[in-house]
């Protein structure tokens, strides 16, 4: 899968998420971990390159369709189809004249709310 235009992305998940994350990701060799962590109450946020974010992506996929677990398919499958829909929401709609600011990539499933990183 090809990243056209994006740099970087920022995504928010729960702790959680973000520990199985790393988990499925962490030893592919384009993943860099990010330095900064933000956490804002169990929900982080996390600044990832495009390799990071390409690396992710292909890593869950794998484990989507090789895990033992199914529970353990079906939280990367969600975690797999939450990034994927946004990057190619970007593909699909490039901005020629962005700002720089990353993409952000929520995985939340609660109902959209009027606080800041609500979806």
């Amino acid at each position: 899968m090809m990243l056209i235009g994006i740099a970087h992305a920022t995504v928010e998940a729960h702790r959680d998420t973000w520990a199985f994350l790393l988990q499925v990701a962490g030893n592919e060799k384009h993943f860099h971990i990010p330095g900064r962590v933000e956490d804002h109450d169990g929900f982080v946020s996390v600044r990832f390159s495009g390799p990071s974010l390409v690396a992710a992506i292909t890593s869950l996929a794998h484990v989507t369709h090789t895990a033992d677990s199914p529970v353990t398919r079906a939280i990367a499958d969600h975690i797999h189809g939450k990034i994927t829909v946004a990057v190619q929401a970007i593909i699909d709609n490039p901005s020629r004249d962005g700002d720089g600011t990353p993409v952000r990539i929520v995985i939340d499933d609660r109902a959209a709310t009027d606080e800041p990183g609500g979806e």
